[in-house]
């Protein structure tokens, strides 16, 4: 049934669910007309319509795996201990220790006011390149608070070389109310409301990162998976696939994780594009353009 959304998106899908819902009311209601009867009809057949469409689009659908290898890292650091500095460096080596490979090494790593994590990656990267004759180190794609000499802060994603630059920086674009920020800002900062850690400031708005060695990629923080049509920057260059980091500790043990990435699936097929997501504590995965998961974090699998 989500196969719909390559034709009509998220939107066309609700109308498909709202009809069909209506339909079992006016089946409960106590006198049928035939005005009612032909609605239900057309719900109906919409439903089956839908699952034909997708049951054809699937079955055609092209292996559209390459040989790009892509790690994703998920941590599983629950949300009481992220922000505890006493396990900071242990959360690094825990990263470090889980982006390791055989031959090419990938780290991951925590930076922004911390800049010995990247003296740190430059020693490992120098230390890979002798061992290994000189072999290129893969790119890191991290999201980590970043912050400007006048204080102001933002939540971004950050891509860095072998060697420790930073070679492009998106900052998020929809902040999450009351979490990352105070909306009407004059009028409610009297009524004392705080944020957690801090106000954050929006970005300028969605950007595609050129990542080398890589196709073009849209990035997303956290929810901003969520928003048709919202997902890609406008006058652009199409990406080639969809970036999402988040932190889906917040949610704990519930259905949130699932949800999420149940949005975050219906994205991929309403874009047309692949989908690579991190995800702590939650679902990451590696999902195709028909909304197939390839790979996906083992600790959540009922979500794949």
């Amino acid at each position: 049934m989500l196969q719909l959304a390559s034709i009509v998106g998220v939107w066309g899908l609700s109308v498909v669910t709202l009809l069909a819902a209506a339909s079992l009311a006016i089946l409960g209601a106590p006198e049928r007309h035939r005005g009612g009867m032909a609605f239900v009809g057309l719900a109906w057949g919409l439903l089956v319509v839908s699952f034909l469409f997708g049951y054809w689009r699937l079955g055609a659908a092209e292996d559209l795996r390459t040989e790009t290898i892509v790690r994703v890292v998920q941590p599983s650091v629950e949300q009481s201990l992220k922000w505890n500095t006493r396990l900071s460096a242990r959360h690094v080596e825990q990263l470090i220790s889980q982006s390791r490979e055989p031959v090419s090494k990938k780290w991951i790593l925590s930076f922004g006011r911390r800049p010995r994590f990247l003296q740190s990656l430059e020693r490992r990267q120098a230390s890979s390149n002798s061992s290994a004759g000189g072999a290129a180190c893969g790119l890191l794609v991290t999201g980590a608070p970043r912050y400007e000499s006048n204080g102001t802060g933002f939540n971004s994603l950050h891509v860095v070389s072998g060697d420790g630059l930073i070679l492009e920086t998106y900052d998020k674009v929809h902040l999450v109310p009351f979490g990352e920020y105070v909306p009407l800002g004059d009028f409610l900062g009297s009524l004392d409301i705080a944020v957690a850690r801090g106000s954050l400031e929006s970005g300028p708005g969605l950007t595609t990162l050129n990542l080398p060695g890589l196709p073009q990629a849209s990035p997303m923080i956290c929810y901003e998976i969520i928003f048709p049509g919202a997902v890609a920057a406008a006058g652009e260059a199409r990406p080639g696939f969809l970036l999402n980091l988040t932190n889906d500790a917040w949610f704990g043990r519930s259905s949130g994780p699932y949800q999420h990435f149940a949005s975050a699936k219906l994205r991929a097929v309403e874009e047309g594009l692949p989908l690579v997501r991190a995800a702590n504590n939650g679902i990451s995965a590696v999902v195709d353009p028909y909304g197939r998961a390839w790979a996906c974090s083992p600790r959540m699998r009922l979500g794949c």
